[in-house]
């Protein structure tokens, strides 16, 4: 039977949204019920469940260790180091208990969840990699956030399939990539944004296929370009030698030229290297894909993000690959199936309900920390047989109370809302993130990126220095024994051996500020999570994009896009 359109008011902003028939669609096959928030907001929450990649030094509850976290110290539930959680030196099971149909769905499962032991961060799959959180398959990297198979990497969130790349952020296929955003397929690219299979090129946005270029916007299959004029190759090399990028002092005017260059060229309402009835931003190889955002290979999804080999799936944010049919759901990844209102389950999960931090288990209802497991409700073991019968007659008893369907409450998050990736994305106030139920914590507890690994204590503040200008600069002796000053922050910073090699091979001066300063300078980059109408700044169409109106930079349809660069290339 069709499923027909609504419009709703948000229950939060008090303002429209509509659910199309195709999204409506999509609840009905999850047997979820038609959200009353709106998607925005919708992606608020989710995002308030991951962490904004802070670590804290915090004691391990099960051996007294002194561990780092993404958690901090007064979360309301137990943290441990990630090799005693994956051990077997305690079992999740003992914590389980019946469920009471006298009491409150919700606060049955918050005495579990203040129960059960949760790891310190999330690693699967990864070697010789540290300070990282949600990665699979990702080795030899430092500072690595949100990662799928990536290597020889720092500082960087969103890698997919990456190598040996540095200050990116949401990366696909990319290698030697320094000060990148929203690229795919480049190589050996430095301060390049929403481009894709672009080769040596600094200072490039919205390119596609070009080599060797400089300052340029909107170029299809160019080389050696200087503000999208062709030079040829000896005018050009030049032109770069004479910008000379390893003497910072020439980077921090090239930002400045390329933000002046950039200010009247055109960009298109949505960055995806096909349209395929997409919508959202940063979409690469994905058809189908809704009011998505950061995905690639993805079909057939609706409203998610940070998803890679996706297929069919409703609300949601993962990490890792090959999540098939699952909604409601944050950081669920690596062969996941059937997963529902879930958090951080992940390694061939299939069937889960209202789980957190379950991975190799299936049919499990309201679960937490069930490593290999099935037939479990909360965190009870049951027969095949059991199980069915006790879950048929849970979600009749949660749907007569309005209960089932709805993904969980923010308490659940266990991290304030200046502590996560929804703060970073959709950042707010203090006040008003507390009027919308979210904790805020003032603290300044969490531990700087670069002392994860070496710990700095007072006393140490004759080794503080100003970073070097010139890479030459740069002594293998200030790298082992100095501490430099973040020049916006003030906070105190290091430099790894590894970055220091990378800088040198790809003849770039350090930079002079703090990992945390930098990544928030690129998140405020990025255009927002939330899809708008507007008028597009050439001729009169309408176009549904996340760029506003106020957008810095002049927003054309994407068909329109390609005609302009169609008329670049004759």
């Amino acid at each position: 039977m069709a499923v027909k359109a609504r419009e709703k008011t948000c229950q939060l902003t008090a303002q429209p949204f509509s659910i199309s028939a195709e999204e409506a669609d999509a609840y009905r096959r999850f047997d979820l019920p038609l959200p009353s928030i709106c998607p925005q907001e919708r992606h608020r929450r989710r995002l308030a469940f991951c962490s904004d990649g802070r670590f804290f030094w915090r004691q391990c509850d099960a051996t007294g260790e002194k561990i780092f976290s993404v958690f901090p110290e007064n979360v309301g539930f137990p943290v441990v180091s990630l090799d005693y959680w994956r051990s077997a030196q305690w079992d999740p099971l003992l914590f389980g208990g019946d469920f009471d149909y006298h009491r409150s769905f919700f606060e049955q499962y918050q005495e579990l969840w203040s129960t059960v032991p949760r790891p310190a961060y999330t690693l699967t799959g990864v070697s010789g990699s540290a300070a990282s959180h949600q990665c699979w398959d990702t080795k030899d990297s430092f500072m690595v956030f949100n990662a799928l198979r990536a290597s020889g990497s720092l500082y960087c969130a969103g890698l997919m399939d990456c190598a040996s790349c540095v200050d990116c952020y949401h990366a696909v296929r990319c290698s030697d990539c320094y000060e990148c955003l929203h690229c795919a397929d480049c190589r050996s690219c430095g301060w390049t944004e929403f481009s894709t299979g672009c080769e040596d090129c600094r200072f490039v946005s919205h390119c596609t296929n070009c080599r060797y270029c400089l300052f340029c916007s909107g170029l299809e299959k160019k080389e050696y370009c200087l503000f999208n004029t062709e030079l040829g190759k000896d005018d050009y090399e030049k032109v770069l030698h004479g910008w000379r990028f390893n003497m910072r002092q020439k980077i921090d005017y090239a930002k400045e030229v390329f933000t002046e260059f950039l200010a009247d060229k055109p960009i298109p309402h949505i960055f995806a290297n096909t349209l395929e009835t997409n919508s959202g931003n940063s979409l690469i190889d994905c058809r189908h894909a809704l009011d998505c955002f950061e995905c690639s290979d993805c079909r057939d999804i609706v409203h998610c993000a940070w998803l890679s080999g996706a297929s069919g799936c409703l609300e949601g944010l993962g990490f890792g690959s090959r999540v098939a049919q699952c909604a409601q759901f944050v950081a669920v990844a690596n062969n996941a199936q059937c997963v529902v209102n879930c958090v951080e389950c992940w390694n061939d999960v299939e069937k889960l309900d209202y789980c957190l931090f379950c991975e190799k288990s299936s049919n499990l209802l309201a679960c937490i920390g069930l490593k290999g497991k099935e037939y479990c409700i909360l965190n009870k073991q049951y027969t095949k047989k059991k199980y069915t019968e006790e879950r048929e007659k849970i979600v009749r008893h949660l749907k007569a109370r309005g209960v089932w369907g709805k993904f969980f409450p923010v308490v659940f998050s266990g991290l304030a809302y200046n502590q996560t990736a929804a703060n970073e994305l959709m950042p707010l106030a203090k006040i008003p993130a507390q009027m919308m139920g979210f904790v805020w914590d003032d603290s300044e507890e969490f531990i700087q990126p670069s002392l994860v690994l070496s710990e700095i204590d007072q006393g140490a503040e004759e080794q503080f220095m100003e970073m070097p200008d010139r890479l030459e600069e740069l002594t293998d002796e200030i790298v082992r024994d100095a501490i430099f000053i973040c020049e916006m922050s003030g906070r105190f910073f290091r430099l790894t051996p590894e970055e220091v090699i990378f800088y040198r091979k790809m003849q770039i001066a350090p930079p002079s500020r703090a990992f945390e300063q930098r990544h928030r300078e690129r998140v405020m980059r990025l255009p927002p999570w939330s899809m708008v109408q507007r008028k597009a700044s050439r001729g009169s169409a309408q176009i549904y994009s996340t760029y506003p109106e106020s957008w810095r930079r002049p927003v054309v349809d994407f068909s329109q896009w390609r005609a302009l660069l169609q008329e670049t290339e004759d």
